[in-house]
């Protein structure tokens, strides 16, 4: 078993607003019904795999209640410690970014084994998605007849990408976004003021608590950043100057492909890959270079919002970037809500051509000059 430790042990009360996946869980090791596989399903950041460790941790304890695991026995300590036995993990690691049937195949000998202990041999499956044809196909004929106790849980963002056997084999539990109330919580707790406004931190994560990491976070203020010298440049009307930024963003994006590639090489050392492989990593990285600019624009769709609504309504309406105010505020001294409007649409043009695969650097030169105009 290999996940992250946390500086909060593993449970249910550190899941966020999923309260009826949560009670579904918990009401299936009260009865003493365990499927033999779960499908955890949801978008990003509802923190679907901390959800499945809070089960599994309940699921192997020795002495639970029906509230959940007692946090002292051996399992519990194992499951705190990302140390226990009988809990095998699979992911995408190699360079093609896929499950390979050679892992399904080391995962499905694993289950086989008796526990070490108590009852239950388990197979986590993360990103199932990314599961090759082969290796769906061979998870699907252990999922067909599974030996006693045994539990698989896939974990998966997109589960249209599963075979559709592979659907009808599992118990289905969704994970949906929170509400603002819950996130604004969970930024308390895990003390995130630091990284920014709490409005802004509630709007950007979209009700997904899983988004609110350091990592991500640390993207955003940068990104934000970024977006305070446009504007400041597009006041003062420096063309060479956006031009510059323009640059600029365009290299953050070649340096975060190139981060990706040397993860990925890390992983994949001392392997070799087809050439399909090296089309399914690139295939891989074009895709998440893709989403890292979309968080960009959306940021800055906010930065937009909030000059609006300045423009429109003064000081009635709290702005997301509350720390910024200085700043929207002189904007919104120079441009109208015609201008502010015209700027929203060239966003979302170029967002939209940039997702359609058109060429980055002149995309990005015309969104940076568009904010002359709009």
């Amino acid at each position: 078993m290999e996940i992250a430790t946390s500086h909060h042990p593993v449970g249910y009360n550190n899941i966020y607003g999923q309260e009826k996946a949560v009670e579904i869980l918990k009401r299936s090791i009260v009865s003493k019904r365990i499927p033999h596989s779960l499908l955890f399903t949801g978008p990003t950041g509802t923190q679907k795999t901390s959800s499945a460790f809070a089960f599994l941790k309940h699921l192997k304890c020795t002495n639970p209640t029906p509230d959940g695991p007692c946090n002292i026995c051996r399992n519990c300590y194992l499951f705190d410690h990302a140390m226990h036995p009988d809990v095998k993990i699979l992911e995408p690691k190699r360079k093609a970014r896929r499950i390979p049937i050679e892992d399904v195949k080391a995962l499905i000998w694993f289950v086989q084994l008796k526990a070490y202990i108590g009852k239950y041999k388990i197979g986590l499956i993360k990103e199932a998605d990314r599961l090759t044809k082969d290796s769906a196909n061979a998870l699907l004929k252990i999922l067909e007849d599974p030996p006693r106790n045994t539990l698989f849980i896939l974990i998966t963002a997109q589960k249209n990408a599963l075979l559709p056997t592979i659907l009808s084999r599992c118990q289905e539990i969704d994970f949906f976004p929170v509400s603002n109330e819950i996130v604004t919580r969970y930024i308390h707790d895990h003390e995130l003021h630091h990284l920014g406004p709490e409005d802004f931190l509630v709007m950007m994560s979209g009700g997904r608590v899983g988004l609110l990491s350091q990592g991500n976070l640390d993207i955003i203020k940068r990104d934000r950043e970024m977006i305070e010298r446009s504007l400041c440049l597009a006041l003062k009307k420096d063309i060479l100057g956006l031009l510059e930024l323009s640059e600029e963003t365009f290299m953050m994006l070649q340096e975060f492909s190139e981060e990706l590639k040397e993860k990925i090489k890390e992983q994949a050392h001392q392997e070799s890959y087809s050439e399909k492989d090296e089309d399914e990593m690139q295939a891989y990285i074009e895709g998440k270079v893709r989403e890292r600019l979309d968080t960009y624009f959306n940021v800055f769709l906010i930065f937009l919002r909030d000059i609006f609504l300045y423009q429109t309504f003064q000081k009635a309406f709290p702005l997301k970037n509350q720390d910024k105010s200085d700043l929207i505020h002189s904007v919104s001294l120079v441009w109208n809500t015609y201008d502010i409007e015209r700027r929203v649409s060239l966003l979302e043009d170029i967002r939209s051509r940039i997702l359609s695969y058109a060429n980055q650097k002149l995309a990005l030169d015309a969104f940076y000059l568009g904010l002359l105009t709009g």
